[in-house]
């Protein structure tokens, strides 16, 4: 199975314990030690009179920095790596995409043949990215490529207008907006299906890929979750401002999200069951928006070969 397109989810293949699967992989590559990766911070864009840019900032509030500069080239859709080292972002310079370290520092194009991408997300492993760009006329598509621009691979295979997308953290599926709703794809089968029937954007996935959070769209402009199988769904936000582009924390615990309720947009944290809201930054000038978790990642590490696998991949073959 080829672990860049990610595994796919088996939850109610089968039951397979996790001692089995361990000892399994232990064959080809004994454990070492299970490789925990802190979130290092929050990653966001910030525009106001004095400028615009890619601001990172710890999830305590504390350490804000700004990551890119210049000119009329405006950044948009940060995403941080699961392992903390790079964040990718779109901006109006000679590509669209972009990546560059967690510090600001080694800023490189996404070259062909994806430059003109947009709404970048990482793959669990952090050695691929999904984003969105043209196929045609009218024609918007998922795809997937290395963080360079190399094997690039369509995802859904058909004419569409997809938007959002979002990769799951077991590497089985992506989420992304079609046609006003929120659909899945299995990246095993190509199998497509709706999630969330109802207006609304911005997916995310809970660690587990078992539940998606959103922005619903219309009189609630909130963020809500609902279960990917069972579609049960609850309301995480109430608020008269509009709350919008969740990001769920890789550890589970927290979601960062924007909003307007204290006049211009700004990047707050709530903990994953919609409780002990607080505002992340103080600058009342900036209308920040879109942040993304950086780092948080989870991976066990294998002596043998140096072979990495995701934590969570064991406990979705575990179901």
């Amino acid at each position: 199975m080829d672990m860049q397109n990610g595994f796919r989810n088996r939850r109610g293949v089968g039951i397979v314990s996790v001692a089995a699967v361990v000892a399994c992989v232990a064959l080809a590559a004994p454990i070492s030690i299970l490789h925990a990766r802190p979130a290092t911070g929050i990653v966001f864009i910030s525009s106001s009179a004095d400028g615009h840019g890619v601001f990172s900032v710890r999830p305590d509030g504390s350490d804000l920095r700004q990551l890119t500069r210049g000119g009329r080239a405006f950044p948009l859709d940060p995403a941080g790596s699961p392992d903390g080292s790079r964040i990718a972002f779109v901006s109006e310079r000679d590509s669209d995409m972009w990546t560059m370290d967690a510090d600001g520092g080694r800023q490189q194009p996404v070259l062909a043949p994806p430059g003109e991408g947009w709404e970048p997300t990482w793959s669990p492993d952090s050695q691929r990215l999904a984003y969105v760009r043209f196929a045609g006329l009218f024609d918007m598509r998922v795809f997937t490529a290395t963080p360079d621009g190399r094997d690039e691979r369509d995802i859904l295979k058909w004419p569409s207008r997809a938007q959002s997308p979002a990769w799951s953290p077991d590497g089985g599926a992506i989420a992304y907006w079609f046609s006003n709703k929120i659909h899945v794809v299995d990246l095993e089968s190509g199998d497509t299906r709706v999630v969330v029937p109802v207006p609304a954007t911005s997916p995310t996935w809970s660690p587990d890929s078992r539940e998606l959070a959103y922005h619903r769209e219309g009189l609630s402009e909130d963020i809500f979750v609902s279960d990917v199988d069972t579609r049960a769904t609850r309301r995480l936000t109430n608020h008269p401002a509009r709350d919008a582009n969740p990001e769920w924390s890789r550890d589970g615990t927290s979601i960062a999200f924007q909003s307007g309720r204290d006049g211009s947009a700004k990047i707050y944290i709530m903990d994953s069951n919609g409780g002990n809201v607080r505002r992340l930054t103080s600058d009342g000038k900036a209308h920040e928006t879109h942040p993304s978790w950086l780092g948080g990642g989870t991976l066990p590490v294998f002596a043998a070969g140096r072979m990495w696998l995701q934590w969570g991949l064991l406990k979705t073959l575990a179901r």
